[in-house]
């Protein structure tokens, strides 16, 4: 035993060097003890629970793990022995060049979150689908095209994050796994979506951001489960007639797109919380949203607006209200009847001196930013 002191030290020693041939030699050295390595070198080498499995060393610790943090390693693939750690339900490999899954990915049926976003997956392996505990899966920040067909398995998924990617059509993929309640496609360059859309009845918050759509089909408006939908930065100049199918959205984002009008039926979405129109070409606040009662949040900045109506009094609850950018010369004295609205936004408009002291006079309790 004296002997094998300065062996566990020279391991811990290249552990802590953090040099990949180091941390090798390291394993190499516990390998020849056999297992007698003393207590600090067996907590510092289930540090390294790939290792540790690649070389059949604390296997009951690596069988038993059942979260897994991997991101920022550098790793350019995943060994084989990941299907060692088949108990485990978390599994992060965020931020390293990633491009494919080996096939014994597919041994680990217990994962429920999988986390790999900033990678360089320009596909996916059939393998993926062979996951099907899976709830939460995020992709973000990769090169994909496309989904493969295998992932039509992953039946038990609930939160799919593919933003910032390369699709350019909505993935049909997904539009059979049953239990979706949250998708992000943002940041990528999808250019239509087809009726198919409708099949996603679960899906509840959706992100469609930085994408380069021009319209939506009818058949969207059949999403009746969404609350939180986010269509900013695309390029719609007009939304289906029935969207105000819509009636539990509570969030709805549509700044930056050519917007110059919004359909009768909006008035529907009695539920609608923040609205944001910020972007657009509205000449005129359309006579929909002032019967969302419920909107605590309107973003109207940077449009075409040169009156605001005697109407906004019917919008009780609004607590914000961006009017900025706009060629507005002044406010009706109605304004003063939103008892709740504690920030009004007139940045950089048409109103005098003047004009803006008459509006601090009428809200003493609202924060004004001219």
């Amino acid at each position: 035993m004296l002997l094998e002191r300065p062996q566990n030290d020279k391991i811990l020693e290249l552990l802590n060097s953090e040099e990949e041939e180091n941390i090798d030699l390291a394993f190499q050295l516990c390998i020849g003890l056999k297992g007698n390595y003393n207590e600090e070198v067996k907590q510092k080498i289930q540090a390294f629970p790939l290792k540790c499995a690649q070389n059949n060393l604390e296997l009951a610790f690596v069988q038993a793990l059942t979260s897994l943090d991997l991101s920022y390693q550098g790793l350019s693939d995943i060994p084989s022995s990941i299907a060692h750690l088949h108990q485990l339900q978390v599994l992060e490999i965020n931020q390293n060049d990633i491009q494919t899954l080996p096939e014994e990915f597919g041994a680990l049926t217990q994962l429920k979150e999988l986390v790999m976003w900033d990678n360089f997956f320009t596909s996916l392996p059939p393998v993926i689908g062979q996951l099907e505990a899976l709830e939460i899966l995020s992709l973000d920040g990769n090169q994909l095209t496309t989904l493969p067909k295998a992932f039509a398995h992953l039946k038990s998924l609930t939160e799919l994050y593919l933003a910032d990617n390369d699709f350019t059509l909505f993935p049909k993929e997904i539009l059979g796994l049953p239990r979706l309640k949250k998708v992000a496609l943002s940041g990528n360059q999808i250019e239509h979506i087809s009726a198919d859309i409708a099949h996603l009845q679960s899906v509840q918050w959706l992100d469609l951001r930085e994408n380069i759509l021009d319209d939506l089909p009818e058949a969207f408006t059949q999403l009746g489960a969404l609350t939180y939908l986010d269509m900013s930065k695309n390029e719609l100049s007009d939304l289906p007639k029935s969207f105000g199918q819509l009636k539990n959205l509570t969030h709805l984002g549509l700044w930056s797109n050519t917007l110059f009008r919004l359909p009768e039926s909006m008035a529907d979405l009695q539920n609608l919380q923040h609205l944001n129109l910020r972007d657009n070409y509205f000449e005129e606040i359309p006579a929909a949203i002032f019967q969302l009662t419920h909107l605590e949040e309107l973003h109207l900045y940077r449009n075409k607006l040169s009156e605001i109506p005697v109407d906004i009094q019917q919008l009780q609850n609004l607590r914000l209200l961006n009017l900025g950018v706009n060629p507005i010369k002044k406010l009706p004295e109605e304004i003063a009847r939103l008892p709740r609205l504690k920030k009004l936004f007139l940045k950089n408009t048409d109103i005098d001196i003047d004009t803006q002291r008459q509006i601090k006079a009428w809200l003493p309790n609202c924060e004004i930013d001219f």
